[in-house]
């Protein structure tokens, strides 16, 4: 039951991360034409873009780090007598990283609605 468990969040982990847009709903180059299209201000577009820039790097970082931690925990996983506590050890490792990853994306985002005006933001993710 437990192996079961941990294939989902795996999976969970992997189609969460993967998209590269589940934090932002709208996928970074979406994002890029949008900021260029919408943001007037030369300054505070460069700035937007930036943050873009640096939101997908982030993402593309975690998504790294998720497949090593998978590749680490699968031979687990396959084993018939890996212990509990290996496998909740493994998994907590990969969803304190998956956190930690989600929570400095999500300041990015707020970085991101710093340099633009409430219309703009709304433009942007509507």
């Amino acid at each position: 039951m437990i192996i079961a468990a941990l294939i989902g969040v795996l999976s969970a982990l992997i189609g969460g991360s993967a998209s590269g847009s589940s934090l932002t709903a709208v996928a970074p180059a979406e994002l890029r034409a949008r900021i260029s299209a919408r943001v007037d201000a030369p300054e505070r577009k460069k700035l937007a873009l930036a943050v873009i820039d640096q939101m997908e790097k982030a993402r593309t970082a975690q998504v790294a780090k998720v497949t090593a931690s998978v590749k680490v925990a699968a031979p687990l996983l396959s084993k018939q007598d890996t212990g509990e506590a290996e496998l909740k050890g493994v998994m907590s490792n990969l969803l304190a990283d998956d956190a930690e990853a989600d929570t400095a994306i999500l300041r990015l985002r707020g970085d991101l609605h710093a340099q633009l005006t409430g219309e703009e933001w709304e433009d942007i993710f509507r």
